[in-house]
């Protein structure tokens, strides 16, 4: 309250002090004591505004009953000894009061203060206790869950203090090992440990004390009936509360069906490794095969080819129909013989006499193969479209060789309409993807697997003239440098022949026109 304030509430009890007298005065008459209304006035203010507001309310009393009430009435003195002495008492009672109330005004405010302090204290100790114990609770659930954890863990768990005595032991311990916790705990760990290994603990203490673990050691323990079981362990060290080493823990994991699994994987890739080396061995064998034999043949075939053709040449028409038939026949199948022939030394080129595959465009491959079929689009009339395309890894010549084999098959195997080829490519799973896309006759779907087997084809000679080797040729080139090829056609629609070849890791070329051939 301020000053002012609590002078103003002294004079306000004074004044009211006095009007109670005058309405008492009323009611009992003028025996009525003289201060008997003043006194609660002086002690109200001094309780409720301090000790110098009491002071205040005092001689103002005082004043007021010498101006008012003591004769000489109306101004300021004193008739009677006797009321002289009432008020100096007056007086003094007073100030007495004043100082008394502001005291215990003081001291119930300090006592006020002291109370809600402690109050507080108590309640924040009590919130701390309540926390506390919340905490505790948390920390005994927690230690029931983790002992809970530790017991149904299929793993062991096992303590040990420093001095290598067993102190815990739980059901995974006593599964993998054979011992029930109250016939190991208190034995030395070292009753678990082979002959070979006692020299294992002593080391494992020494890194523990450097504080380091043991993750994933892969060791080897004895059980109760004398098995030794292979374990993965991993070693934690355990500490105290002001953090000294006081022992270790283990967590033992059975790894005997994990070793045996890759013992026989082991053994499954030696086997396959053997079996790879022969069979690359027998592929190399039977391209050297492929190549000597197709070789060999090139000479007595071209012999025969050329006797054969001296008799048509000589004699046709000069001998009978039958006749002609046969040295026709003959010709024909030497002619399929030599082509049959180059197709199977080919196809055993592309392993053996490829080049290492490097950086080229695969546009400049596509444009060599079409300048080599150009008399075989000119006279179809092939309508032959290609997106940029983009520079990949890979054998020139024997991406040439895809480009133009895809071609002249979409020219060869063509519908009544033009043909209309498209050539494009798009960036997809770290490689690139090619496609070739015809208007021709299509392919059934049962068939799509089929015509990259080699000397497969779905039509007779007399329908589509070929060897049925084109298409295996592609098909091994594409595997060579790591990609696949396959086709996607509609009966009647077209075909779309794809395949992948590794990302050089570069841009389209920079035309970005369509060519058209």
């Amino acid at each position: 309250m301020p000053r002012l304030g609590q002078y103003g509430l002294a004079l306000l009890l004074v004044a009211l002090g006095a009007a109670a007298r005058w309405a008492l005065m009323r009611l009992v008459g003028p025996e009525l004591p003289l201060y008997i209304t003043f006194y609660p006035a002086v002690m109200l203010a001094a309780l409720i505004a301090g000790v110098r507001p009491g002071l205040l309310a005092t001689v103002a009393a005082a004043l007021f009953m010498d101006y008012w009430i003591l004769p000489p009435r109306g101004e300021f003195g004193i008739e009677r000894l006797a009321d002289g002495v009432g008020l100096a008492i007056f007086l003094l009672m007073g100030a007495f009061t004043s100082v008394v109330a502001g005291l215990y005004r003081r001291t119930r405010g300090h006592l006020e203060e002291l109370v809600a302090a402690r109050t507080a204290a108590l309640h924040q100790a009590n919130e701390q206790l309540q926390q506390e114990i919340a905490e505790r609770q948390q920390a005994q659930e927690a230690r029931a869950q983790l002992a809970a954890i530790v017991e149904s863990s299929d793993d062991a768990i096992i303590s040990k203090d420093l001095d290598g005595v067993i102190r815990t032991w739980n059901a995974g311990a006593e599964r993998l090992l054979g011992y029930k916790a109250e016939e190991i705990i208190g034995q030395p760990i070292t009753r678990l440990l082979p002959p070979e290994r006692k020299d294992e603990e002593a080391e494992i203490l020494r890194r523990l004390r450097h504080g380091e673990y043991v993750e994933h050691f892969e060791t080897v323990r004895v059980a109760k009936d004398g098995r030794h079981v292979e374990v993965s362990a991993s070693i934690s060290p355990l500490r105290d509360a002001t953090g000294n080493l006081v022992g270790a823990s283990k967590i033992l994991r059975d790894i005997t069906k994990l070793k045996q699994a890759q013992e026989a994987l082991r053994r499954v890739n030696e086997q396959l490794q053997e079996q790879a080396e022969e069979l690359a061995a027998t592929n190399k064998d039977l391209e050297q095969f492929a190549y000597v034999a197709s070789h060999d043949l090139q000479e007595p075939l071209r012999a025969v080819g050329g006797f054969v053709t001296l008799l048509q040449q000589r004699y046709q028409g000069k001998l009978d129909e039958k006749a002609d038939n046969y040295i026709n026949a003959a010709v024909d199948g030497v002619t399929r013989m030599q082509a049959l022939i180059n197709g199977l030394l080919e196809y055993s080129r592309v392993g053996t006499r490829g080049n290492v595959p490097a950086p080229v465009a695969a546009g400049a491959a596509l444009q060599e193969a079409l300048e080599n079929l150009q008399m075989l689009i000119r006279e179809s009339g092939a309508l032959i479209t290609a997106d940029p395309l983009p520079t990949v890894r890979a054998d020139a010549n024997q991406l040439t060789h895809v480009f133009q084999n895809l071609i002249a098959n979409a020219i060869k195997f063509r519908a009544e309409r033009t043909p209309e080829i498209q050539v494009g490519s798009r960036r997809q799973d770290g490689a690139w993807l090619l496609w070739v896309r015809d208007n021709g006759i299509g392919i059934e779907p049962q068939y799509r697997e089929r015509i990259f087997t080699i000397f497969q084809r779905l039509h007779t000679r007399t329908q589509y003239p070929g060897t049925g080797i084109g298409l295996s040729i592609c098909k091994r080139i594409v595997e060579r440098h790591g990609g696949r090829i396959w086709v996607e056609s509609q009966p009647g629609q077209g075909s779309t022949f794809h395949f992948t070849l590794p990302d050089k890791g570069e841009p389209h070329e920079s035309s970005s026109e369509r060519e058209t051939h």
